[in-house]
């Protein structure tokens, strides 16, 4: 199984390998490949990498911000048809099957899908409809918050600690604060900015941002002193831009995690691994007092949701 980070400019693809989480590249070489999808002057359905390219010469050919409109009453007019948000992913999840494919040698059974906590469940059913309607097994969708705390929780399982962690993705900044133990952990709050230009002066963003740290530290009915250490994950780039401004008004030292910026996929990939592993439970399962060797708490905007893996 695999584990992919769906994001607004491009995706990640990672799965389990025998020294752990392993980041999988495409066929050009990288690891990063480009949420577009365009058709030529052929009629040929084009994506990725090819399809960016591709929209260079002829940008009225193709549609590269489909991502984040996925629910949304949208359309766009290329190749000539009309397409949906959902039609544009339906294509891309073929193809990033395929690279995967191309990477292991062998056809993956079904995959685990990271997408920002704030997704409502419209946008959540358009994903397994793009995927159904592609012969793509979805086993799974996981917050990017709770993706995020699986791959740190997967190096280091052993000290309990309170984490605030920075996520600087795509067009977006997120905060999430997790409670990490030996069996598991728990995200006690998450909040996020869905559109931010880090193109614009870093001071005028971090504001926002240190408003949502503010926001979730009061969600979690903690204080910034009790926060035992913040991860930066995401964009290299935006985040050390903005970690020294974070250091300063929180008195905090920021830490990344090595391919910070292939956390989500690597920590949806690890889920994928637990997901497939999962026995079913049932009222005589948890009543037996069987151990639970992983506990996973998170929340999303719309609910709130527990999964148990049992030993």
């Amino acid at each position: 199984m695999i584990g992919i980070d769906l994001g607004n400019e491009h995706c990640i693809i990672a799965c389990i390998g025998q020294q752990g989480p392993v980041t999988l590249t495409a066929d050009d070489g990288s690891y990063f490949i480009p949420s577009v999808v365009a058709v030529d002057d052929d009629g040929r359905t084009l994506c990725g990498r090819e399809a960016q390219s591709y929209l260079l010469d002829h940008p009225e050919n193709g549609e590269a911000n489909f991502v984040n409109e996925l629910g949304n009453d949208v359309t766009y007019q290329f190749g000539g048809r009309q397409w949906t948000p959902t039609d544009c992913i339906q294509q891309l999840l073929h193809h990033l099957a395929q690279q995967a494919k191309n990477y292991l040698g062998k056809d993956s059974d079904a995959c685990v899908i990271a997408v920002p906590a704030y997704y409502h469940d419209g946008q959540r059913r358009s994903l397994f409809d793009a995927a159904r309607n592609n012969n793509i097994k979805i086993s799974s969708l996981i917050n990017e918050p709770a993706a995020i705390a699986l791959r740190f929780w997967y190096d280091d399982a052993n000290e309990a600690k309170t984490l605030m962690v920075l996520d600087f993705g795509e067009q977006k900044f997120d905060v999430s604060i997790l409670a990490v133990h030996k069996n598991g952990f728990e995200i006690l709050a998450t909040h996020g900015l869905e559109k931010v230009d880090y193109q614009q002066s870093s001071t005028d963003n971090f504001q926002s941002m240190k408003a949502s740290c503010d926001i979730a530290l009061k969600d979690s009915s903690l204080n910034s002193q009790q926060i035992d250490d913040i991860l930066c994950v995401g964009s290299i780039q935006a985040f050390t831009d903005y970690r020294d401004l974070f250091n300063d008004e929180f008195a905090w030292v920021c830490k990344t995690l090595a391919q910070a910026d292939q956390t989500v996929a690597q920590g949806a990939a690890i889920y994928a691994t637990m997901h497939r592993s999962m026995p079913k439970v049932t009222s005589e399962a948890s009543s037996s007092g069987g151990c639970a060797s992983i506990i996973l708490c998170g929340i999303t905007t719309l609910c709130f949701c527990i999964c148990l893996w049992l030993t």
